[in-house]
């Protein structure tokens, strides 16, 4: 009759001191987050004064060094009057990185002309496209910084003053491109008309030098 509750003393105090169960809870949902899409910087306005200036000087520098360039500057001046200055990269470009502003320069040589139009006239008209052949030369000086030479254009200008044919003749470059890009772009040209209504045969030599 005394085994019941002796063995109910002896299991009672185990049963107490037993620690409880713990309850377990499902993992947690992380939090969603959405993701930064980078927008639009808008420009900064440049203050007033050697303030602006300096903050400007700054911002170009940072682009010469990172390799970018003048539309990626976010700096806008604003100030009433202010005129765009062509020689603003160089001043602002330290001396060390000045050769890669350097503007190619594109001389004409004596040119021969055969039929019945004037030299100075000729010279004038190809003096307004000269920048034309520039564009021709620039792109191959950026693969090749020290490239030169002279090419010898040999075109014909019709009785109605437009350019009939032309191409690159004699050339010392030494770049195929520059050559057939220089030969033509006096295609598009326009000329006074000869006198007569004749044909003006023309041999234009260009020196090209990186400047």
């Amino acid at each position: 009759m005394r085994a019941a509750p002796i063995a109910w003393l002896l299991l009672g105090p185990v049963a107490c001191d037993a620690p409880a169960p713990e309850a377990v809870l499902p993992p947690a949902t992380p939090p969603v987050v959405a993701e930064a899409r980078p927008g639009p910087v808008a420009p900064s306005v440049l203050p007033p004064g050697p303030e602006g200036r300096a903050a400007r000087r700054q911002a170009a520098l940072d682009l010469l060094v990172g390799g970018g360039d003048a539309a990626s500057l976010p700096l806008v001046d604003t100030s009433p009057g202010r005129q765009f200055d062509w020689q603003l990269a160089y001043k602002l470009t330290p001396k060390k990185y000045l050769h890669r502003l350097r503007v190619p320069t594109v001389r004409q040589a004596k040119c021969t002309v055969v039929g019945p139009l004037d030299k100075d006239i000729i010279r004038q008209t190809v003096r307004e496209h000269i920048d034309e052949i520039r564009n021709c030369y620039e792109p191959s000086l950026e693969i090749e910084p020290n490239l030169r030479g002279r090419v010898v254009v040999e075109f014909t200008i019709r009785g109605d003053g437009k350019v009939g044919e032309s191409a690159a003749g004699e050339s010392t470059i030494d770049d195929s491109d520059v050559d057939a890009c220089i030969g033509a772009a006096p295609l598009g040209w326009r000329f006074p008309k000869p006198e007569g209504g004749e044909t003006v045969t023309v041999s234009y030599p260009f020196v090209l030098e990186p400047g």
